[in-house]
């Protein structure tokens, strides 16, 4: 599996407001650019960003998955024009 980015068209069309689609945006970074761990970033991310709606959506899903999520390897740089 590859990360590729985040879906801002999405967000756009579900009404996410600029603030909290630029928090995703960071949230994105911090889990695949800033070379923490999955567990440091999410710490990261809840003390940033935690109070917005859809950061702590993807925030709580990372920490109820059970298989895990693909890591920073697994970014695909470049992979497209949307990617954070």
């Amino acid at each position: 599996n590859r990360v590729c980015g985040v879906n801002v068209v999405g967000l756009w069309r579900a009404g996410a407001p600029a603030a909290e689609v630029q928090a995703v945006r960071r949230a994105f970074r911090t889990v695949y650019t800033r070379g923490l761990t999955i567990p440091a970033a999410l710490l990261r991310i809840e003390a940033e960003d935690g109070g917005f709606p859809a950061v702590r959506e993807l925030i709580d899903f990372i920490r109820a998955s059970k298989r895990g999520v693909p890591g920073p390897a697994s970014y695909a740089r470049g992979a497209t024009a949307e990617a954070a």
